[in-house]
């Protein structure tokens, strides 16, 4: 069953959400640096295939793995960096991804590498930037990763209000989010986070409803970019405001830039939700 596959998803969340407010509460740890982290991964044909399946890309990946999946080896190894600053770690948020793919990530064992950046202090929110790095055995670089964690403060500052880019859209796609489909995403990712399940959870830590996950939505915009482009050498995502699920978006991207990286925005009854670019493989 996938939902035991992932039970030490489940515990990370539980640890998270319910002991890591209590121990903010009454211990202080300090702010440290850290050495990266190098774990040999094995990865799981089921649930790679249960994803691949999830996109409908079966054939696409049949011999290799969707490098948006790099979160499924990461995320355990960055949560137990996380606890060790001195940060509430329930209320991290994904504000944006940079990515990079070097090569294709065969389906055979390989290095993860993973490392917090030193955080960084604002007014109104502290930056938590997460490295992941996948390479062979033999040391060769298939992907390289950015998150761009944040855990927003209190402040009596004013957001500023993001620049929205404006362009004439050469593919206007429909995606739809649904209950069913962020279910699905968190059983084959592990992502169990309750505000993706559960809109009485969702509203308590300050959203209108359940939201879809951030590298849900990632997924599904690569994919359609791949399909009406060709293949992606990076791409870089910022979050803006969460996707409602039951909600409807409309993904625009402009016509393929040659010198410079091509845009694309994420929308929901024109209030933005995401915005990006991305560079395509030069062969």
């Amino acid at each position: 069953m996938l939902i035991w596959k992932q039970k030490n998803f489940i515990r990370m969340y539980f640890k998270a959400i319910c002991f890591n407010p209590i121990e903010s509460l009454f211990i202080k740890r300090k702010l440290r640096s850290d050495n990266k982290t190098n774990i040999l991964i094995n990865p799981d044909n089921e649930l790679i295939d249960q994803f691949h399946n999830y996109l409908g890309k079966e054939e696409k990946y049949s011999t290799t793995i969707a490098p948006h999946l790099f979160p499924l080896y990461s995320f355990i190894p960055l949560f137990k960096k996380l606890e060790l600053l001195p940060y509430p770690l329930f209320k991290i948020l994904n504000q944006g991804v940079e990515l990079s793919i070097l090569k294709d990530i065969p389906r055979k064992d390989f290095n993860l590498s993973v490392e917090i950046e030193t955080p960084v202090e604002e007014e109104n929110k502290v930056k938590l930037p997460q490295i992941v790095t996948l390479t062979s055995t033999d040391g060769e670089v298939f992907l390289k990763a950015k998150i761009h964690g944040v855990i927003p403060k209190k402040s009596n500052k004013t957001k500023s209000k993001r620049e929205v880019p404006h362009f004439e859209a050469e593919h206007e796609i429909i995606l739809k989010y649904t209950k069913e489909k962020a279910r699905r995403f968190a059983l084959i990712t592990g992502d169990v986070n309750p505000i993706h399940l559960s809109s009485i959870i969702a509203k308590i830590f300050g959203f209108k409803s359940s939201i879809m996950h951030g590298f849900g939505i990632l997924s599904d915009i690569f994919e359609e970019i791949e399909a009406s482009y060709g293949r992606i050498e990076s791409i870089k995502i910022s979050f803006i405001k969460p996707v409602i699920l039951n909600s409807k978006t409309l993904l625009e991207i402009e016509p393929k830039q040659n010198n410079k990286p091509t845009k694309f925005k994420l929308s929901t009854n024109s209030s933005l939700n995401v915005i990006g670019e991305f560079i395509l493989h030069p062969n």
